[in-house]
């Protein structure tokens, strides 16, 4: 495994024990990390795929509203998507940071981390805050050893 692969485990550990330990991932970690994935690897595009896909799952619609009704400059609007949505900004910078540095594997991780909430959310009927830095960087180290070994 090369610095890469293991640059992204590192920062894969961090998240998972910060989310787990005080439910927030900090942005002084993974903004860093996610331009020097994005500049070292040159997966921007993967990183806007993952940034569309988190940003589609953490703002849900509601049936009696549309998009040109909410406003993500509304403060209220804001408020109101964030608290509907069962992921949040960091959920989100989680998978940028997955698509900076796994590429076209990105679509693999979030993919599985998608179904591994789902699965978590049916079946253990948890009430209250759930981190979901294990349901994504979970699968995201599995994909990085497949990527990363040499």
């Amino acid at each position: 495994m090369n610095e890469l692969g293991l640059f992204f485990l590192l920062v894969a550990f961090f998240c998972i024990i910060s989310d787990i330990t005080s439910f927030n991932i900090t942005n002084w970690v993974l903004v860093p990390s996610i331009a020097i994935g994005i500049y070292l690897t040159g997966n921007w595009a993967s990183a806007l795929l993952m940034l569309a896909i988190g940003v589609a799952v953490a703002v849900p619609i509601k049936k009696d509203q549309t998009i040109e009704r909410l406003s993500i400059f509304n403060r209220n609007d804001r408020a109101r998507m964030l608290r509907h949505s069962p992921f949040k900004g960091g959920d989100v910078k989680m998978l940028i940071l997955c698509g900076a540095f796994l590429g076209k594997f990105s679509i693999i991780v979030a993919l599985a981390s998608l179904a591994l909430v789902l699965i978590a959310r049916i079946f253990c009927n948890v009430k209250g805050k759930v981190p979901f830095a294990p349901f994504v960087m979970g699968p995201a180290i599995v994909t990085c050893f497949f990527v990363y070994m040499q």
